[in-house]
C-alpha cells in the first residue's frame, strides 16, 4: 500500500496527501520519494488527457 493518494478536489484541483502508515511522524524516505514521484506521474497522466 503507498504513503500516498491522490483525488480531484473542488474545481479540478489535483489534491495528493500523505500518511506513512504505523509512523508517528511522516518521514519522507528514499521509498517514500518514489512512491511519491510515481503519484505525481499519474496525475500528470490524467491531467493531460
Amino acid at each position: 500500500m503507498s504513503d500516498f493518494a491522490h483525488w480531484t478536489g473542488t474545481g479540478g484541483v489535483a489534491i495528493i496527501s500523505g500518511d506513512v502508515a504505523g509512523k508517528s511522524m511522516n518521514l519522507l524516505s528514499f521509498h517514500g520519494l518514489a512512491e511519491l514521484e510515481a503519484c505525481i506521474v499519474r496525475v500528470l497522466a490524467q491531467v493531460s488527457r
